[in-house]
């Protein structure tokens, strides 16, 4: 029986709001987060053989998620999976708290990249959402044993 060892890497890109309270006095219930950005699709199609993504769309539509969390002192951290269009763009975040809509743009442009987290600190101040800068992380790879797929050869 032959045996096949294979290497996989994550072709979306991970966008993660981590936000927390800072000097915002109000109650803080979060009910939605979205994240938009031209560089970033909701949908496509995945060549498995190249790696490499066609037809990219939902760039203006953004993705979002109802929510229902209070903003701590703590960050809480939301995560996106999106799809990188190769493209180098600002990434924007709209939040509802307490029934109000915040909205920040990151201030630099960003090609992003597949298998990577982009951890965007946000941070509820009474003034409106503060963003901090972004932090790259790669995704861990976690061993979870291994298998041996039967090929039937």
């Amino acid at each position: 029986k032959p045996t096949v060892a294979l290497s996989m890497k994550h072709a979306l890109t991970a966008i993660r709001c981590a936000l927390k309270r800072g000097s915002y006095t109000g109650t803080g219930k979060v009910t939605a987060i979205e994240i938009k950005s031209d560089a970033l699709g909701t949908s496509a199609t995945w060549n498995a053989k190249t790696g490499k993504f066609t037809g990219v769309s939902g760039t203006s539509t953004g993705r979002s998620k109802t929510t229902n969390f209070n903003v701590a002192n703590d960050a809480r951290n939301e995560d996106f999976l999106m799809i990188p269009n190769g493209q180098s763009k600002t990434v924007t975040f709209k939040v509802t708290v307490d029934g109000q809509n915040y909205i920040v743009t990151s201030p630099d442009n960003v090609a992003f990249a597949a298998g990577t987290i982009y951890s965007y600190s946000l941070i509820l101040e009474g003034h409106g959402i503060t963003l901090n800068p972004v932090k790259l992380t790669d995704w861990s790879v976690q061993n979870s044993g291994s298998l041996t797929p039967d090929l039937d050869i």
